[in-house]
């Protein structure tokens, strides 16, 4: 039998014990390591529990961290706005306590807008076109 996990071992070491009791008196000669092995089986079966207990503690404690950065956060936001109230959203002071200020706005045309004055200078272009043709045409 191939047992991998700690569970799979701490288990079927488990049934040997607890089945080979009844033959003890048989195996006079493994009495010595069947009791050897019961309290091994035991300890690990302690020591499973004691991890349990400390994989919930750290969860729980996981939980408490997740729930101090989240208060932390809100605050840092309270003194940031207070500090960028004081100082302005784009001055450099922010950068003394560690708060980035906010980059200056670019405003650009919507896209549309763009659009519209490529089409404006395309009929242009077009209209010039049309119009040195003609004269090329009178020309000629």
């Amino acid at each position: 039998m191939d047992v991998s996990s700690y569970s799979d071992k701490v288990q079927a070491w488990g049934v040997l014990v607890s089945s080979m009791e009844p033959l003890l008196g048989e195996l006079a000669h493994a009495q010595e390591t069947h009791t050897k092995l019961k309290e091994l089986v035991e300890t690990m079966r302690i020591m499973g529990e004691r991890i349990e207990l400390q994989r919930a503690g750290l969860r729980d404690v996981a939980l408490q961290r997740e729930a101090l950065i989240k208060s932390g956060r809100k605050l840092r936001n309270v003194l940031a706005a207070a500090l960028q109230s004081r100082f302005g959203l784009e001055s450099a002071e922010l950068l003394r306590f560690g708060i980035k200020p906010r980059a200056e706005r670019v405003r650009r045309g919507s896209k549309a807008k763009r659009e519209l004055e490529e089409l404006k200078a395309r009929l242009e272009r077009e209209a010039q076109e049309k119009a040195t043709k003609e004269l090329v045409a009178k020309v000629v």
